[in-house]
């Protein structure tokens, strides 16, 4: 999962899919296209840009939703 779909986002999205990885990249406007899907990600890459609206959007209740052995990366 890639939290943000600018140009950062995207270049982790063009680079990862070079190793044969998939991928979901979304912006920070629509947190119910992957907050129940949580579970299912082994890595989660946060390229969002630091705004009020992005601030917290990784909480308890999200690492908790995690896999145990997801990896966050930020």
């Amino acid at each position: 999962l890639v939290l943000g779909n600018g140009a950062i986002g995207q270049a982790v999205v063009r680079m990862l899919s070079g190793f044969g990885v998939d991928t979901l990249a979304v912006g920070s406007r629509s947190p119910e296209d992957w907050r129940g899907q949580l579970p299912t990600f082994d890595w989660i890459v946060l390229a969002l840009p630091g705004t009020p609206q992005t601030r917290g959007i990784i909480g308890a209740a999200e690492l908790a939703a995690m896999s145990p052995q997801a990896v966050l990366v930020n």
